[in-house]
This record gives C-alpha cells, sequence and structure tokens, in this order.
C-alpha cells in the first residue's frame, strides 16, 4: 500500500516540476523578447547579438512546445536511479570507483529496483492494488 501512495507523491511532484519548468521558460522567453525589441530600437544596432537573442528565443519556444506535450501527454518520467549516482561516472576516481565497470554494477544494481504487489487470478488484472497501464499512469489504485 505504501508503494502506490510514493508511486503517486512522484507523478504529482513530476507533474509540478514540468508545470514550474513551462513558467519558468516562458519568462525567460519574455525577457528575451524584450532584449530583442531594445536591441532593434538602438541606434547604434549589433547584428550579432540581434541574432543570438532570436536563436535563444526560437529555442525557447521549442523548449516550451516540449513541454507542453509532455504535459498534455500526462505520463510521467519516473525512473528508478538518482542523477547523482549517474553523474558519478563522469569523475570515477573522486567518487571511489576503481574503474567504469565498477561504477556500472552500482548503476545497474540501482536501476533494477522494483516493488511487489501481491494479486490473485479472480482479480482484475491479477491485481486490484497495482495496475501498469501502457498508455499512461492510472490513479484508480487505491490509497491507503
Amino acid at each position: 500500500m505504501g508503494s502506490s501512495f510514493n508511486l503517486s507523491g512522484k507523478v504529482e511532484a513530476n507533474k509540478q516540476g514540468l508545470l514550474r519548468n513551462l513558467d519558468t521558460k516562458r519568462q525567460k522567453l519574455d525577457i528575451v523578447n524584450k532584449r530583442i525589441k531594445a536591441a532593434l530600437k538602438s541606434v547604434r544596432k549589433n547584428w550579432l547579438k540581434i541574432h543570438q537573442y532570436k536563436r535563444q528565443g526560437s529555442h525557447l519556444k521549442y523548449e516550451i512546445a516540449l513541454l507542453e506535450e509532455r504535459i498534455k501527454a500526462g505520463a510521467p518520467s519516473i525512473c528508478f536511479g538518482s542523477r547523482n549516482l549517474f553523474r558519478k561516472q563522469f569523475t570515477i576516481k573522486d567518487n571511489g570507483y576503481a574503474s567504469h565497470a565498477d561504477w556500472l554494477a552500482d548503476w545497474q544494481g540501482a536501476r533494477s529496483s522494483q516493488f511487489y504487489c501481491l494479486g490473485s487470478k479472480d482479480e482484475s488484472f491479477g491485481n486490484q492494488t497495482c495496475q501498469f497501464c501502457l498508455k499512461g499512469y492510472s490513479s484508480d489504485s487505491p490509497m491507503p
């Protein structure tokens, strides 16, 4: 029962993170657009700077579109393993690993984490407390 609660929390945290990220990107795009207008109004135009602002603006629009797609899809991006552990591969010696193979063993151990839910053959899909839906996350699981 605790696993479904933790998973729901992770899904909600992922969704909130995407919304925060989208808001930040939109604010940055507004700032870039203001800089473009200001640069175009100046007497002495720096065309390289204007070009870079436009390039940055188009990249932000692309990132905003991707974030909006992810939010609209509703499927969370959650995986086992941590960012900290992933980044340790780039400084193997500093993080106490003898080789990349040692780090890889730890990484695969963290990535193969799992949880277990007891089911029954009379239940729908074999388990009423936890069901995986390939089309997205289903929040129909009962919460403790």
